[in-house]
Protein backbone atom coordinates (compact mmCIF):
# COMPACT_ATOMS: atom_id res chain seq x y z
CA UNK A 1 0.00 0.00 0.00
CA UNK A 2 1.33 3.51 -0.94
CA UNK A 3 -0.41 7.56 -0.63
CA UNK A 4 1.04 10.43 -1.76
CA UNK A 5 1.61 13.86 0.05
CA UNK A 6 1.10 16.41 -2.21
CA UNK A 7 2.51 20.27 -2.29
CA UNK A 8 -0.61 22.22 -2.98
CA UNK A 9 0.23 25.88 -3.22
CA UNK A 10 -1.67 28.97 -2.01
CA UNK A 11 -2.38 30.72 -5.36
CA UNK A 12 -1.86 33.89 -5.98
CA UNK A 13 0.15 34.62 -5.34
CA UNK A 14 1.91 31.42 -3.65
CA UNK A 15 2.95 32.52 0.25
CA UNK A 16 3.10 29.04 1.96
CA UNK A 17 2.28 25.39 0.94
CA UNK A 18 0.82 22.76 2.47
CA UNK A 19 0.73 18.64 1.80
CA UNK A 20 -2.44 17.17 1.56
CA UNK A 21 -2.25 13.54 2.49
CA UNK A 22 -4.72 11.19 0.97
CA UNK A 23 -4.89 7.45 1.85
CA UNK A 24 -6.85 4.31 0.14
CA UNK A 25 -9.77 5.88 1.31
CA UNK A 26 -10.44 9.55 0.29
CA UNK A 27 -11.98 9.96 4.12
CA UNK A 28 -8.45 9.79 5.05
CA UNK A 29 -7.58 13.69 4.22
CA UNK A 30 -4.75 15.23 6.22
CA UNK A 31 -3.09 18.29 6.04
CA UNK A 32 0.53 18.98 7.17
CA UNK A 33 1.96 22.31 7.16
CA UNK A 34 5.23 22.90 5.50
CA UNK A 35 7.62 23.33 8.45
CA UNK A 36 8.97 19.90 7.96
CA UNK A 37 8.49 18.04 11.35
CA UNK A 38 6.04 15.28 10.07
CA UNK A 39 9.28 14.05 7.53
CA UNK A 40 12.67 13.26 8.61
CA UNK A 41 15.98 13.17 6.77
CA UNK A 42 16.16 9.78 7.24
CA UNK A 43 12.46 8.69 5.99
CA UNK A 44 13.29 10.43 2.58
CA UNK A 45 14.83 10.05 -0.93
CA UNK A 46 15.18 13.01 -3.37
CA UNK A 47 18.09 11.70 -5.39
CA UNK A 48 15.76 10.79 -8.46
CA UNK A 49 13.59 13.86 -8.36
CA UNK A 50 17.14 16.14 -8.26
CA UNK A 51 18.04 13.70 -11.16
CA UNK A 52 14.99 14.46 -13.09
CA UNK A 53 14.86 17.57 -12.79
CA UNK A 54 18.81 17.87 -14.00
CA UNK A 55 17.70 15.98 -17.05
CA UNK A 56 14.77 18.20 -17.58
CA UNK A 57 16.77 21.72 -17.51
CA UNK A 58 19.65 19.48 -18.89
CA UNK A 59 17.66 19.83 -22.26
CA UNK A 60 16.01 22.84 -21.82
CA UNK A 61 18.09 25.01 -20.12
CA UNK A 62 17.62 28.39 -22.01
CA UNK A 63 14.10 28.85 -21.24
CA UNK A 64 13.69 26.58 -18.02
CA UNK A 65 16.03 28.94 -16.22
CA UNK A 66 14.16 31.71 -16.99
CA UNK A 67 11.92 33.32 -13.91
CA UNK A 68 8.03 32.57 -15.68
CA UNK A 69 5.30 32.30 -14.37
CA UNK A 70 3.05 28.71 -14.03
CA UNK A 71 -0.08 26.97 -13.64
CA UNK A 72 -1.03 25.13 -10.89
CA UNK A 73 -3.20 22.34 -11.09
CA UNK A 74 -4.87 19.47 -8.93
CA UNK A 75 -5.32 16.05 -10.27
CA UNK A 76 -6.84 13.49 -7.99
CA UNK A 77 -5.58 10.32 -9.16
CA UNK A 78 -7.09 6.61 -7.56
CA UNK A 79 -5.13 6.51 -4.60
CA UNK A 80 -3.28 9.87 -4.56
CA UNK A 81 -3.14 12.96 -5.54
CA UNK A 82 -0.11 14.86 -7.73
CA UNK A 83 0.25 18.68 -8.32
CA UNK A 84 0.44 19.29 -11.99
CA UNK A 85 2.54 22.60 -13.11
CA UNK A 86 1.99 23.98 -16.91
CA UNK A 87 4.58 26.97 -18.25
CA UNK A 88 1.90 30.04 -18.34
CA UNK A 89 4.40 31.57 -21.12
CA UNK A 90 5.28 30.11 -24.78
CA UNK A 91 8.36 28.15 -25.78
CA UNK A 92 9.70 24.84 -27.00
CA UNK A 93 10.54 22.07 -24.89
CA UNK A 94 12.66 19.66 -25.46
CA UNK A 95 11.37 16.00 -23.67
CA UNK A 96 12.67 12.05 -23.45
CA UNK A 97 11.26 9.11 -21.95
CA UNK A 98 13.69 9.09 -19.59
CA UNK A 99 11.74 11.36 -17.52
CA UNK A 100 8.33 10.71 -19.08
CA UNK A 101 5.37 9.97 -16.71
CA UNK A 102 4.77 6.24 -17.68
CA UNK A 103 6.18 5.91 -21.35
CA UNK A 104 5.10 3.07 -23.56
CA UNK A 105 7.93 3.72 -25.60
CA UNK A 106 11.28 5.06 -26.00
CA UNK A 107 11.20 8.54 -27.64
CA UNK A 108 13.02 12.26 -27.89
CA UNK A 109 9.88 15.10 -28.91
CA UNK A 110 9.85 18.40 -28.42
CA UNK A 111 6.67 20.44 -27.71
CA UNK A 112 5.20 23.73 -27.50
CA UNK A 113 5.26 24.63 -23.60
CA UNK A 114 1.44 24.22 -23.58
CA UNK A 115 1.76 20.46 -23.58
CA UNK A 116 4.14 20.18 -20.97
CA UNK A 117 3.02 19.26 -17.57
CA UNK A 118 5.52 18.67 -14.83
CA UNK A 119 3.79 16.06 -12.21
CA UNK A 120 4.94 16.79 -9.08
CA UNK A 121 4.17 13.26 -6.73
CA UNK A 122 5.72 12.78 -2.90
CA UNK A 123 4.91 8.70 -2.55
CA UNK A 124 5.44 6.84 0.09
CA UNK A 125 7.27 3.13 -0.02
CA UNK A 126 7.63 1.16 3.15
CA UNK A 127 8.63 3.71 5.81
CA UNK A 128 10.91 6.21 3.18
CA UNK A 129 9.42 8.80 1.10
CA UNK A 130 10.19 9.62 -2.10
CA UNK A 131 9.36 12.91 -4.55
CA UNK A 132 8.92 12.29 -8.09
CA UNK A 133 8.62 14.59 -10.67
CA UNK A 134 7.73 13.36 -14.47
CA UNK A 135 6.43 15.04 -17.83
CA UNK A 136 3.07 14.83 -19.14
CA UNK A 137 2.66 16.01 -22.59
CA UNK A 138 -0.76 14.46 -23.06
CA UNK A 139 -2.44 15.94 -19.43
CA UNK A 140 -5.88 17.28 -19.90
CA UNK A 141 -6.29 20.33 -17.83
CA UNK A 142 -9.69 20.32 -18.06
CA UNK A 143 -10.54 17.10 -16.94
CA UNK A 144 -13.73 16.98 -14.69
CA UNK A 145 -11.26 15.24 -11.76
CA UNK A 146 -8.60 18.03 -12.06
CA UNK A 147 -9.06 21.15 -10.27
CA UNK A 148 -6.74 24.71 -11.37
CA UNK A 149 -5.18 26.35 -8.30
CA UNK A 150 -4.43 28.87 -9.94
CA UNK A 151 -1.15 30.91 -10.82
CA UNK A 152 2.10 31.31 -9.49
CA UNK A 153 5.42 32.42 -10.21
CA UNK A 154 7.70 34.41 -11.82
CA UNK A 155 9.99 31.61 -10.89
CA UNK A 156 12.58 29.67 -12.73
CA UNK A 157 13.05 25.30 -12.48
CA UNK A 158 15.50 25.84 -10.42
CA UNK A 159 13.97 27.64 -8.06
CA UNK A 160 10.59 25.41 -8.38
CA UNK A 161 12.83 22.03 -7.49
CA UNK A 162 14.82 24.27 -4.82
CA UNK A 163 11.32 25.24 -3.20
CA UNK A 164 9.39 21.20 -3.57
CA UNK A 165 13.19 19.79 -2.21
CA UNK A 166 12.33 22.82 1.34
CA UNK A 167 8.97 21.61 1.42
CA UNK A 168 9.53 18.29 2.25
CA UNK A 169 12.80 18.52 3.95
Amino acid sequence: RSFTLLAIGHAPPMSSLEFACCGPRRKNLKLLRSNGAHLLADSLRTGQLRERFAMILGMNPKSLRQSIHWNLFMWPKKHHWALVVQPAEDFLVRIVDDFAYSPSHCFSSEVPSARFYLILELLLEGNVFFPLVSVKSDFISDMPNVLPLGLVGPMNLVQMEQHALEVIA
